[in-house]
């Protein structure tokens, strides 16, 4: 399993902490995870889909994929949306977001690039 998948199977583990089978998780961890994980997500599916794209194009999808992840939290703070504004949140889904775009593009040296002949 992936690094992501993994944090998102593992906040599962609190449905197992609350019915006292496990210790208890910092509350800070669940707060912020699913923000996080969704940001990720975002980020890493745009990114993926525009890796081989021509750069325009594969900026303007990012940024408008980035705004929504903003947009999301901020939404929260006027009402737009429904949810509590926590600028923490938005600090986190901002770092998610960017750690997506760095793992995932196609300069990252963290995926291999297979070749086939």
């Amino acid at each position: 399993m992936g690094g992501p998948l993994t944090l998102g199977a593992l906040t599962y583990l609190r449905a197992f902490a609350v019915r006292g089978f496990l210790p208890r998780p910092p509350a800070w961890l669940f707060g912020h995870t699913a923000d996080a994980l969704w940001a990720y997500a975002v980020g890493a599916f745009v990114t993926l889909l525009w890796r081989e794209g021509p750069e325009r194009p594969r900026r303007a999808w990012t940024l408008a994929a980035y705004a929504t992840v903003v947009l999301a939290e901020v939404g929260q703070r006027f009402g737009w949306l429904p949810g509590t504004f926590d600028p923490i949140d938005l600090i986190v889904t901002s770092a998610a977001f960017g750690f997506a775009v760095l793992v995932t593009s196609s300069s990252s040296p963290f995926l291999s690039r297979r070749r086939t002949a």
